[in-house]
């Protein structure tokens, strides 16, 4: 035999338990309110409209974000020099050896002549604190810095005695004029 259903009876609420039975548990008649979400596109609209809001108040300022004054090596070298003790006084080390390596300036582009890929890796990690602190300090927003791995001319070691004679006689040539007036031999 089949089970019965069974019957649930809703019980009744009274006018009184009404009102906290509404602050606890929806009632089906209520209706619920959903939160609409922007496409990507109305957000992007309203970023440009803002972005372009904010170009002209600072236009209309006379104020901008973009700073060009001019600057030459001896400023850069000033400020260099200034952020390298800044390095050296935190006990930054590997900083310091990079920042003591050669640069150029090229209108607005500083170019590093590192010696070594170790030392470039280095270079990486302090490279937009150091563009910043340059931007800041000479007053242009439109420093760039860029590294450049450059290999050293690896001259031929020198081992034995004659190797040593000969290369301080390219350097002076007097040394081969007083080594065969005195019969000497630099072998011993």
């Amino acid at each position: 035999m089949p089970p019965s259903p069974l019957k649930v009876e809703e019980p009744e609420i009274s006018e009184i338990n009404k009102d906290v039975v509404k602050d606890t548990i929806p009632l089906p008649s209520e209706k619920k309110s959903t939160v609409k979400i922007p496409s990507l596109s109305a957000l992007k609209t309203k970023v440009t409209t803002q972005l372009k809001a904010e170009n002209s108040n600072t236009k209309k300022n006379g104020s901008s974000k973009d700073h060009k004054e001019p600057f030459n090596k001896k400023d850069l070298d000033k400020v260099w020099q200034a952020y390298l003790e800044n390095r050296k006084e935190a006990g930054k080390d590997q900083e310091v050896m990079v920042l003591k390596d050669p640069y150029e300036l090229d209108d607005i582009k500083v170019t590093l002549k590192l010696s070594n890929d170790v030392l470039k890796i280095t270079f990486d990690i302090i490279k937009s604190d150091l563009q910043g602190y340059l931007r800041e300090k000479l007053k242009n927003s439109k420093i760039v810095i860029e590294a450049v791995v450059e290999e050293i001319a690896n001259e031929d070691m020198i081992y034995t005695n004659k190797e040593k004679f000969e290369h301080l006689a390219k350097k002076h040539p007097a040394l081969k004029e007083l080594q065969e007036k005195l019969g000497l031999d630099p072998d011993y």
